[in-house]
């Protein structure tokens, strides 16, 4: 019998940016050629970020007892990242036999893409296809050999057409948010260029949403192309013209090269980069758009409050439920033998773990002894075999420094983006349990350290309330959340001596606006903002919670004339930020209040109400006022 090969991926976030288009097309890859795709899911090896760096730690499970043969991605190990530990950690473990994704190093083979082709390309189309003569063609970063032969392409058609003279050209980077800056300027001109021509789609897309939203006059007046034909370049509208990574040849030839071909002679294989015609260019062709991997509906079942528990037992059996509400074909964790570790930078995985806990194809399954392996076979052989599974992904289990283990999920169905939140919730939880089996252990163990089983137990006693903290805490904006809310509110009302309150109702303006074109990250950071302005406006003993997306409600036992005094000072807090910070945004905050005497009050659900239609009310009567 033929043994199943197992391919790894090393990779950063899947869901994120071109990372999902490779993972899908590998999986589908392996799938046709019976290996099974194992991936290492970590950050950027040369980020700084402290995060990043205990993340990276699972890409140290790379060797001959994980997988056969190896996919490197440049976003995981971009060309900065040193050859010495290129080699020490993915060639020498595995003979050189690995394929690197998108620019090629010494001793392995590579895939990577012609890409001065397909932006010569796109420039020859702009130019015989349109007739445009005026150009503003955006650089690359200055190092990257691919921005670099992106950008001499199209220069080289310009020049070849008698336009290279009048094109505006503009050094940048990969990133969007620059991009962006340097568009607001040039459609600011008297005079725009007919066509601007992007690095890459996230750039590109970044200023076509900035024109639907803030320069509609412009929509269609300006042809806009980018390359990489990333998903949401079929999202966006119009459809963006672009070139094409070729995943699906790319990942057959990652395959073929690990399964077949002599790692000894690396070989380096060159795909071409076809354009993509839609609409963003002039013309008028429509993309099929493939279902959203997100998700687009609120969910009842929330995974943090139905998975809180301080035993295995429980916790093992709240966590298989929330595995088969989420749709998740394995869920196998495993703890190591050897006590929790900081990571540095000779660290190793240690050598034996256990497996703790297996949902296995749907179900969870239980063995009638220990079941310990060695760590870096990632699943016990003598209970599974490579043919039960269909794709691993593989995430560190870690809280603060301190790593105790790892989960590999089976991914034959489910949503990718439901594996960051169960890692989580799995490390968060088995750290609060393994702290507390720790201290029962010691306490069974020796009887007379009582002084010590009392730090102990006022330490569970700390971490308890933390956890009730958490409960009534809104995680991004450390406000109260609905839950904090209500029960503040109560004992405010209780035994507050005041005869008058007011309950006010705040959102975030344009917030769709900010997430669509500076990302979703941008409009995390103004909803803390927003939230960080309430509370310093506000009284220590109000009460400011964000009940949900950009909505905050706050109580405070005040009349309606010192309610009026606070929107006043809010407002000229506000106008101080947009000032003093450097926002690439307008920042606003919108508010209503509704006031009552002590004996007036019907429930806090009338009180929100009511604050909230006068909230919308005002943004009425200022749209109203703006229209004039």
């Amino acid at each position: 019998m033929v043994k199943r090969q197992r391919i790894g991926l090393i990779i950063t976030e899947i869901v994120r940016n071109n990372n999902l288009r490779i993972f899908k097309s590998l999986k589908q890859e392996c799938a046709r050629n019976n290996a099974l795709l194992v991936v290492f899911e970590g950050r950027c090896l040369t980020s700084q970020n402290y995060g990043h760096q205990q993340q990276n730690f699972i890409y140290r499970f790379v060797s001959k007892q994980s997988v056969d043969g190896l996919i490197v991605t440049t976003a995981a190990a971009p060309d900065e990242y040193s050859g010495e530990h290129f080699n020490r950690h993915f060639l020498a473990p595995l003979n050189n036999n690995v394929v690197n994704y998108y620019f090629e190093r010494p001793m392995c083979h590579s895939i990577r893409l012609r890409s001065g082709g397909g932006a010569a390309l796109m420039t020859e189309h702009l130019v015989k296809d349109h007739g445009y003569k005026t150009f503003a063609l955006m650089r690359g970063p200055v190092n990257s050999i691919e921005a670099n032969q992106r950008f001499d392409a199209s220069m080289q058609v310009l020049r070849q057409h008698g336009l290279a003279e009048h094109t505006q050209v503009y050094q940048l980077t990969w990133n969007s948010a620059e991009a962006l800056q340097v568009a607001k300027k040039i459609l600011a001109q008297d005079t725009l260029p007919q066509a601007m021509i992007f690095p890459n789609d996230e750039s590109a897309i970044a200023v076509l949403d900035y024109i639907n939203n803030f320069k509609p006059e412009l929509t269609g007046k300006i042809a806009i192309v980018g390359f990489d034909n990333s998903t949401n370049s079929k999202l966006i509208s119009p459809q963006l013209t672009t070139v094409e990574h070729p995943h699906e040849k790319m990942s057959a030839d990652a395959v073929r090269l690990l399964t077949q071909a002599n790692p000894k002679e690396p070989q380096a294989i060159l795909h071409d980069t076809p354009l993509i015609y839609r609409q963003s260019c002039g013309c008028n062709i429509q993309t099929s758009v493939e279902s959203s991997a997100q998700t687009l509906f609120t969910e009842d079942f929330n995974l943090y409050d139905n998975t809180q528990s301080l035993n295995y037992s429980d916790f093992f059996a709240k966590l298989t439920t929330a595995l088969e509400l989420r749709g998740i074909t394995g869920c196998y964790i495993s703890c190591y033998l050897d006590d929790a570790f900081e990571v540095c930078e000779t660290t190793e995985p240690p050598q034996y773990s256990e497996l703790i806990y297996c949902f296995h194809k749907g179900q969870r399954r239980a063995f009638e002894s220990r079941c310990m392996f060695p760590t870096l076979e990632l699943l016990p052989d003598e209970h599974f075999k490579a043919d039960d599974f269909s794709c691993l992904v593989v995430r560190n289990l870690f809280y603060a420094n301190s790593h105790f283990g790892f989960v590999v999920f089976d991914i034959e169905q489910g949503r990718l983006q439901d594996l960051q939140e169960l890692s989580v919730t799995i490390a968060t939880t088995l750290n609060t349990i393994r702290m507390l089996d720790k201290m029962q252990k010691l306490a069974h163990k020796n009887q007379y350290l009582l002084d010590v089983l009392q730090q102990k137990n006022a330490q569970l006693a700390s971490h308890n309330k933390s956890l009730e903290r958490m409960s009534t805490i809104d995680d991004m904006t450390q406000v109260n959340n609905r839950r904090g809310f209500y029960q503040n509110f109560d004992y405010l009302f209780k035994n507050s001596d005041s005869s008058q309150f007011t309950f006010f109702y705040a959102d975030l303006d344009n917030l769709k606006k900010i997430n669509d074109s500076f990302s979703h990250a941008a409009g995390d950071t103004a909803i803390k903002l927003a939230a960080d302005c309430l509370k310093k406006v506000f009284r220590d003993t109000d009460i400011v919670a964000r009940m949900g997306g950009d909505e905050f409600v706050i109580a405070a036992d005040i009349d309606a004339f010192t309610a009026q005094n606070i929107i006043n000072r809010l407002q000229q807090k506000v106008e101080t930020i947009n000032l003093q910070q450097n926002l690439v945004y307008h920042f606003g905050i919108s508010i209503g209040y509704y006031s009552f005497a002590r004996n007036d009050f019907v429930d806090i659900e009338y009180a929100i109400k009511r604050a909230d239609e006068v909230l919308y009310d005002n943004k009425r009567k200022r749209k109203a006022k703006k229209a004039q």
